[in-house]
């Protein structure tokens, strides 16, 4: 995990209902950016917000898109 990744939020195993751009990663916590979602943090919202986010109680998948050369 690290900055530019992006998170998807598993909501079952086969489902999906969010996502958001990692900027940084410190210990369990990890800073994102996010779209569609508000203060509360729904991920039905109305803004795009920076978040704070401890990923060790969600559970996500990560990935990297690397450029190609």
């Amino acid at each position: 995990m690290k900055p530019g990744d992006f998170f998807l939020l598993q909501k079952s195993r086969h489902d999906w209902t969010h996502t958001g751009i990692i900027t940084s990663v410190s210990n369990d916590v990890i800073e994102t950016i996010e779209e569609n979602t508000n203060q509360a943090g729904s991920r039905n919202g109305i803004a795009v917000m920076k978040r704070t986010r401890n990923f060790r109680n969600s559970k996500l998948d990560v990935f990297s898109i690397e450029p190609l050369v």
